[in-house]
């Protein structure tokens, strides 16, 4: 048995667990416990006040899990928006260009997905893989613009309500852990898309809503 020290959550220093498994010769002890919670050091030569410095890419590249970053970082995927909502442009970019740079908003792809048929038609983009995160401060902005709206198309004629909600899924760097990123649900006037299953929460087609297609009525009156 192995006891790997420098896990997410609550861990005993290694003197202790030393001093608890005696000298048995069935178990070895790994690592070190992190220098602070959500901070994992590794090799690296770096202090604690220079790891935090770090670009958010890196971190969450270099953490033990995804979950011991959710103080810091919002996690989401908002590709239902394009590939099922038809939306033709994307808010998350038009926040960064209001700002000024183009790494407010980062992703990363694993190896498994973590969701299911988030794709496009054509199967492209490995998006069923991807996680998008930004910090929290940034995140109160953008959740205001993002949390409920509405797509239109009126040359195709439907309309989506769109409201943010949260799926779990294991943590795709520690599979013991649960995340819980934002996504969309979509209640369209002809089709809706909604999100069932575990542990890959799948995205699939609902009945048109009633309350859409009744608001997409009244647009076109006013149109």
């Amino acid at each position: 048995m192995a006891i790997v020290l420098g896990t997410s959550g609550p861990t005993l220093d290694k003197p202790t667990i030393l001093s608890i498994v005696g000298n048995s010769t069935t178990t070895t002890v790994e690592g070190d416990v992190p220098a602070q919670c959500g901070i994992h050091s590794g090799d690296s030569d770096l202090s604690i006040s220079e790891l935090k410095k770090l670009p958010a890419l890196k971190k969450v590249e270099i953490a033990h899990s995804i979950s011991e970053l959710s103080k810091e970082f919002v996690f989401f995927n908002h590709t239902m928006l394009f590939s099922k909502g038809g939306l033709d442009f994307d808010i998350i970019k038009e926040y960064q260009a209001w700002k000024g740079r183009d790494d407010i908003v980062n992703y990363i792809l694993f190896k498994r997905p973590l969701f299911a048929n988030l794709n496009f038609s054509d199967g492209t983009g490995n998006h069923d893989n991807m996680l998008c995160f930004t910090s929290v401060e940034h995140w109160a902005e953008i959740e205001s613009s993002i949390r409920d709206f509405t797509i239109i198309n009126r040359p195709k004629d439907y309309l989506f309500t769109c409201t943010m909600t949260k799926v779990a899924t294991p943590d795709p760097k520690n599979p013991f852990l649960t995340i819980n990123p934002y996504v969309w649900e979509l209640n369209g006037s002809s089709a809706s898309w909604g999100y069932t299953g575990w542990p890959v929460p799948r995205l699939f087609k609902k009945p048109y809503d009633n309350k859409a297609l009744d608001l997409l009525k009244v647009m076109k009156e006013i149109a």
